[in-house]
């Protein structure tokens, strides 16, 4: 301490300094956390040359869809019912995901309306098989005619009769995976009903494949709509419309509303107690996540996990608010057993039934129908695990499964005898996992609100310090000795 101070300018520079230091730590203590949130806004904000733009126009993750398919290995026993239809799976067939955003158009209101396009890309090295690999299944041309006409008159099925004999119309197909997929196959009777121009029949293809003519088409998930956050943070990657409408025209009620997100772009600060709800194009519908108390951490990022829980496939039977998707005529509704969801008005008017993956959560007796089934929590659980205070999606494990109706039909020779089943077709797993460039970010960003704690905790306990040090020099009159030393030692010195 210097030596030309008196004893009460050394206090006050003491006291001061400690004083300053406290207001100091208590005012970055209390404002650190607005700063934080606003440099974290800056940063996740989305907009165009926003620094979160990037991440969003392109996927930056790797993406993968995995895809199982199952096999019919016993049709020639379809008539007997003694003998339950045996599905073998084969694959997975692994295929490479990316999602572009393209025709973006930035909206005054805060919002954001785009298109996206998918591509996919089969990676061999990771697949279980082949795209040439055969595979025997429902001809799902047959029987979507069938489920169209399953409640008409006689005579109208009467004709249809004839165009099936006709046209080769039969029960089941064999084809090779990739044209299942993403190629397509050519179908007699496909042609024929693309040449009547029907209105009941209204087929956007010209050849069949679950996936055909999906692969890099930006207008086939259509248009959405969404909250960019500059408005209200909360609400960034909250869908608005689809398809320029906020309810879709499949369901009644609040089954019809078009919630959430795409499952890509998440606001901050998520409740992790809450529900997570997602809209997903493919299926027409909103579907909402049940929070867990399971963690996950993934390069140091810990997430929280939600998952598809019983109420996602349900009817109403067990969840009272799914009631509105049953599409059936309200005196028949439900018209399923829970496990089950109806999406044939979604998909061209197909006999298509979506669930989890070897109808894992669903009623028994679907599973009880078929051999070749066995539903696991562990292999077939729809789960997705976000950082909660980002919103930034950790790990992926999004798991449907696609199955057809094969009933009965009166009239329809070439469905009489056949068992009433739900046939699954293929199951998917669509995964993504955080990434160690993605994960720096996120660390930093979880850590930017501890950073002026720890700051101002430093910055407290300096200033404590010198108060201590201040009021014990005080009480113990070390200020006016320390003086006195000085004063001996200066004239010690000159002598």
């Amino acid at each position: 301490m210097c030596k030309c101070c008196s004893t009460a300018q050394k206090q006050y520079w003491v006291f001061g300094c400690g004083v300053f230091l406290l207001l100091l730590a208590l005012i970055v203590g209390l404002l650190w956390p607005t700063l934080a949130w606003n440099i974290l806004y800056s940063q996740l904000r989305l907009g165009d040359g926003s620094p979160n733009y990037d991440n969003w126009i392109e996927t930056p993750l790797p993406m993968y869809m995995e895809i199982t398919m199952f096999n019919w290995t016993n049709t020639h026993e379809v008539h007997n019912p003694d003998v339950k239809p045996l599905l073998v799976e084969c694959g997975p067939y692994v295929f490479l995901e990316n999602h572009k955003r393209t025709n973006v158009t930035w909206n005054e209101n805060g919002t954001v309306t785009y298109n996206q396009i998918r591509t996919w890309q089969f990676v061999p090295d990771l697949s279980n098989g082949t795209l040439d690999d055969e595979i025997t299944t429902l001809n799902m041309i047959s029987a979507s005619v069938a489920y169209a006409v399953r409640n008409d008159g006689p005579l109208i099925k009467l004709g249809v009769n004839v165009i099936l004999n006709t046209l080769g119309g039969s029960l089941f197909v064999t084809e090779k995976v990739g044209e299942f997929l993403y190629d397509g196959y050519h179908d007699p009777l496909l042609d024929y009903l693309k040449s009547t121009n029907s209105t009941v029949f209204n087929i956007p293809f010209d050849r069949f494949g679950w996936f055909v003519d999906r692969n890099n088409s930006w207008s086939y998930d259509g248009t959405f709509n969404m909250n960019t956050g500059e408005n209200d943070m909360t609400k960034m990657g909250m869908l608005n419309e689809w398809n320029y409408h906020s309810k879709t025209d499949f369901y009644s009620g609040g089954c019809s509303a078009i919630n959430g997100t795409t499952g890509e772009l998440w606001p901050p600060k998520i409740n992790s107690d809450g529900d997570l709800t997602l809209f997903v194009s493919d299926i027409c519908r909103s579907v909402s996540l049940a929070p867990t108390s399971e963690t996950i951490e993934r390069h140091g990022v810990t997430a929280s996990k939600w998952i598809g829980d019983y109420r996602v496939f349900d009817n109403g039977v067990n969840y009272p608010p799914n009631e509105c998707f049953c599409t059936a005529d309200e005196t028949e509704c439900p018209d399923l057993a829970p496990g089950l969801y109806n999406v044939s008005d979604c998909r061209f008017g197909a006999p298509v039934f979506i669930s989890y993956p070897h109808f894992y959560l669903a009623d028994p007796s679907y599973v009880e129908a078929i051999d070749g089934l066995n539903p696991s929590k562990e292999e077939h659980e729809f789960a997705m695990s976000l950082q909660a205070d980002t919103g930034i999606p950790v790990e992926v494990n999004a798991r449907m499964q696609l199955n057809v109706l094969l009933q009965p039909v009166t009239g329809l020779a070439l469905y009489t005898n056949v068992p009433h089943i739900m046939v699954p077709m293929f199951w998917f797993t669509q995964r993504v996992e955080l990434d160690e460039t993605l994960a720096g970010r996120a660390r930093l960003a979880v850590m930017l609100p501890s950073v002026g704690v720890y700051a101002s905790y430093g910055i407290l306990g300096l200033g404590a310090i010198l108060l201590i040090v201040g009021i014990t020099l005080t009480l113990t009159n070390k200020w006016n000795s320390h003086t006195r030393f000085q004063n001996e030692s200066d004239n010690e010195l000159e002598t």
